[in-house]
């Protein structure tokens, strides 16, 4: 990744990562803020409802209290009631109607000690209904809820019970207020609360036995604050429960008034709070992109300087100029590399120095390596000279002629490696030459130096285009090596056997390949991988540079050697040089 990508992430990540940390801690408070503000307004409210209810209840008992009270005065009640006068029951099923009128309430219901109902006011056709469950309503004085019928259709009162004894007798009295005109609009302080009351017939307390319903009324008449949360909608609910009796089923059921408050509000608010994030991290984005373009651009571009200078540096030029005046972290790297270079310079001098020192060495180790291959058969030839002189002095004149020709041939060899050398660069003269004749005669100046053990398998024509000097070189070095390996073996019949044949290769089509054979001791694979390197020898004495010297001559001539080796069996090296085509 370029530093300009990794310092525009970085920037980005910068910018806006506190931002976003910012905008979800306001969110957050302002969320926990407006809950906490719209719990509290929905408790105020069901507070409220159960203050009111209270109050209206008070009320109810009161008005229901006053007219106990004065029912045992009424004569006429009381003919009608007690004594159940049969001409005086038009005032007694009017009775409920015309006092309900006077206390104000919306349901008043008067019944005996049996429950039958003797005057109602709401709906007059309840007279001598059997009704138990409102009588157990005298035995609390807790809210409690009661859904009646009238003519136009049943409704719900917040209701109340009494008792009147009148000639032996107890009549109870009952009556309430209807519940859609105790909680006013003006309950709810804000648009977003909404009040509901909710009733439950299908979970009734109890099924058939009124009575027993009546007590569980009498011990939870008082009302409870309830939180319900809405999962479908959001809203924030608190309910007030309270039982609610049905006259008509005689049941006892549950009935809630439910207080919501709406948070639609808030999830606006959120949503304006995100969309206002989102535009400001977008241009704080834009924003910190744009600084870090330019801060990149700043940076990078003495860094990319310093790069191109430093590219341009090799061995060949070390006058790349570092100079700067910066006190910056790029003005530290140029001087860094300003004295990298100084080092440079010095340890370029001194590796050029060994270069130098090392070519020369190396040559001299050639010189000396291709003086002593050429001095071995003038050697050979003066040692067998003078064994003669001892052993037969008469012999000496015929033996000098016939060795005559090993000495002119050594001796040209060496004045030809003295040329050569003496340009040090030598221009290598290739031409028409015979394997087979160069062959014969580097094998005949080694036998003629007493190499009994060498044999040279060589008849026909095989020419390829070489320099006859560089290919003597070759088998000079090949022979030798194999010569000494024989020796080293300590072999009873040591053999070295030079052969030449023609052949087809896969890299250089038709070759002529040269076979040196001996059955010394062989190589292993560890020695055969390095055989060909420069200065590795096995030879106590040895320079390690005459195979070496060997696979340079033989590229030189764009052909290829090789060695094949059976540890303990002898050794095979093989040369494959280009055959002169129409030859």
């Amino acid at each position: 990744m370029k530093y300009s990508a990794r310092l525009l992430i970085a920037l980005l990540l910068a910018a806006t990562l506190p931002i976003a940390a910012l905008a979800f801690l306001i969110r957050q408070e302002m969320t926990e803020r407006l809950t906490a503000d719209y719990v509290r307004a929905a408790e105020s409210a069901i507070t409220q409802t159960e203050a009111l209810l209270h109050d209206q209840h008070r009320q109810i008992r009161t008005s229901l209290a006053a007219l106990s009270a004065a029912i045992p005065d009424d004569n006429r009640f009381r003919r009608s009631a007690v004594d159940d006068r049969r001409d005086e029951r038009t005032y007694l099923l009017d009775y409920a109607g015309l006092a309900m009128r006077l206390t104000g309430l919306a349901m008043l219901q008067i019944q005996d000690e049996s429950g039958r109902i003797i005057s109602s006011g709401h709906f007059r056709n309840e007279y001598d209904r059997i009704d138990t469950a409102l009588p157990g309503l005298l035995r609390t004085e807790g809210l409690a809820l009661a859904r009646v019928r009238s003519p136009e259709g049943p409704f719900i009162v917040l209701v109340a019970a009494d008792t009147v004894k009148m000639g032996g007798r107890r009549f109870s009295v009952a009556g309430g207020m209807r519940i859609d005109q105790i909680i006013p609009e003006t309950l709810l302080t804000r648009k977003e609360l909404t009040v509901d009351l909710v009733t439950d017939p299908a979970n009734p307390s109890s099924g058939g036995n009124v009575e027993s319903a009546a007590t569980r009324i009498s011990e939870n008449a008082t009302a409870s604050v309830i939180e319900e949360p809405d999962s479908a909608t959001g809203e924030i609910v608190r309910e007030l429960r309270v039982p609610l009796i049905d006259t008509q089923q005689g049941t006892v059921t549950s009935a809630a008034f439910r207080i919501k408050h709406d948070v639609s509000g808030l999830a606006e608010l959120q949503t304006e709070v995100d969309r206002l994030f989102l535009i400001v991290a977008t241009i704080t984005a834009i924003l910190a992109a744009l600084i870090a373009l330019w801060l990149a651009a700043r940076m990078s571009r003495p860094i990319a300087e310093l790069a191109d200078k430093a590219s341009s540096i090799d061995l060949d030029r070390l006058n790349v100029a570092f100079k700067t005046d910066r006190r910056d972290e790029i003005g530290e790297l140029s001087r860094v590399l300003r004295r990298m270079m100084e080092r440079l310079r010095t340890s370029s001098a001194t590796i050029r120095d060994a270069e130098r020192r090392a070519t020369l060495g190396e040559i001299a180790r050639q010189v000396n390596h291709d003086i002593k291959n050429g001095l071995a058969p003038i050697r050979n030839v003066f040692r067998h000279l003078s064994e003669i002189s001892t052993d037969d002095p008469d012999q000496l004149p015929s033996v000098f002629r016939d060795r005559e020709q090993t000495l002119t041939s050594g001796m040209n060899y060496l004045e030809d490696l003295a040329s050569n050398y003496a340009r040090l660069s030598p221009v290598v003269a290739r031409d028409r030459t015979d394997v087979n004749t160069v062959i014969r005669q580097t094998v005949d100046d080694f036998v003629g130096g007493g190499a009994k053990s060498l044999v040279a398998v060589a008849s026909g024509a095989a020419f390829v285009y070489a320099d006859p000097l560089s290919l003597r070189r070759i088998l000079e070095n090949l022979i030798a090596n194999a010569l000494d390996a024989v020796k080293a073996n300590g072999a009873r019949k040591p053999s070295v056997v030079v052969r030449s044949e023609h052949a087809a290769s896969e890299d250089h089509g038709d070759v002529i390949r040269i076979t040196i054979t001996d059955n010394g001791p062989g190589l292993s694979a560890e020695e055969i991988s390095k055989v060909f390197q420069d200065f590795y020898t096995t030879k106590s004495r040895g320079t390690g540079l005459g195979l070496s010297i060997v696979r340079r001559l033989v590229m030189d001539m764009e052909g290829s050697v090789r060695v094949e080796s059976d540890p303990g069996n002898g050794a095979r090296f093989i040369v494959d040089l280009p055959q002169m085509k129409g030859v």
